[in-house]
């Protein structure tokens, strides 16, 4: 089988692959993280203008297990954490903010970092509104996919009426 050979898809130059790894990390920016870094994945270099293309599967697993390890980090959320969090949980800055009860205004602010944290006790405050939401929708999930699989096993009845004479009544046969 012939290999396939990838270029850049910005000047067209052949790509080199590599592999991410805990000396030379994939540093994760889509991810809107300043220090995500990602072990382990294929990166397809370009050596004329040092383009990275990362190979991320499983990208809602990887921003789970990030979510994660945020709550559980032992420093208050920064900025750029607390919206990782906020948007990854599905919510927006007003449903958070009114959750919080604070002003969206102040919110987005510490989000852009243009305030230092929420503070201690907000800090926490997210944290467990971020996990309740979260609980929440895995248990929303299991319930849909429950319905899914039911509702799959389930005969498709069709629309007939079918009547019988038992023991001299007429019954719904269906």
């Amino acid at each position: 089988m012939a290999k396939i050979t990838r270029v850049c898809e910005s000047c067209g130059k052949p790509l080199t692959e590599t592999r991410a790894t805990a000396h030379e990390p994939y540093i994760y920016e889509l991810s809107g993280l300043k220090n995500a870094r990602l072990i382990g994945i294929t990166v397809y270099k370009c050596k004329a203008c040092k383009s990275k293309i990362p190979l991320i599967p499983q990208i809602s697993q990887l921003h789970s297990v990030i979510g994660e390890t945020l709550l559980h980090a032992p420093n208050e959320l920064t900025g750029d954490e607390l919206r990782f969090l906020r948007k990854h949980a599905g919510l927006s800055t007003q449903a958070m903010a009114q959750l919080m009860e604070m002003s969206p205004a102040y919110l987005s602010r510490v989000e852009r970092n243009h305030t230092k944290t929420l503070g201690k006790i907000a800090d926490r405050l997210f944290r467990l509104i971020i996990e309740k939401h979260a609980r929440d929708r895995k248990k929303q999930d299991l319930v849909e996919t429950w319905k899914e699989q039911v509702e799959k096993r389930a005969p498709k009845k069709k629309n007939r009426v079918r009547i019988e004479r038992r023991q001299d009544a007429w019954q719904d046969a269906a």
